[in-house]
């Protein structure tokens, strides 16, 4: 893993990123693994750290990195995505962070959004309900 890590291996820095955080809850060293592989371009990687940031609060990077692969408009890919970054979350135990509903709040779409309804995302509430997929996951353990 080391020789991977040295040589910007973007799926070993996603693997690196998701043990740090999540296992060892270093945050830190976990998302500036998660960074690295979301510049590399590894797909679950960005979608991962875009969430994490949306959830953070920096509304702005996270939204920008989600609008890249413009994957707002193409939800397949995004739902593919999910499933992949779900399937590698599976054993990992994670902690839900107490700033994280705050953050959601912040970007609450409209009310003619159905919010209940994760799988039906329009361009206002994509952002919300991809943070809301993810804290569900949290919450479900």
């Amino acid at each position: 893993m080391k020789f991977c890590l040295r040589y910007g291996n973007r799926e070993a820095h996603y693997i690196e990123g998701v043990k740090h955080l999540f296992a060892l809850h270093d945050r830190t060293k976990g998302m500036r693994h998660l960074k690295i592989s979301a510049t590399k371009n590894y797909k679950r990687g960005k979608y991962l750290y875009a969430i994490l940031k949306l959830l953070a609060g920096d509304h702005v990077e996270g939204m920008n990195l989600l609008d890249v692969h413009k994957w707002r408009s193409n939800t397949y890919v995004v739902d593919k995505l999910w499933n992949q970054v779900k399937r590698s979350l599976h054993e990992v135990p994670i902690i839900k962070n107490s700033f994280y509903g705050t953050n959601m709040i912040l970007i609450m779409p409209p009310r003619a959004c159905e919010l209940n309804k994760l799988e039906n995302r329009c361009s206002r509430c994509f952002y919300y309900k991809e943070m809301a997929r993810f804290m569900e996951f949290v919450h479900r353990g």
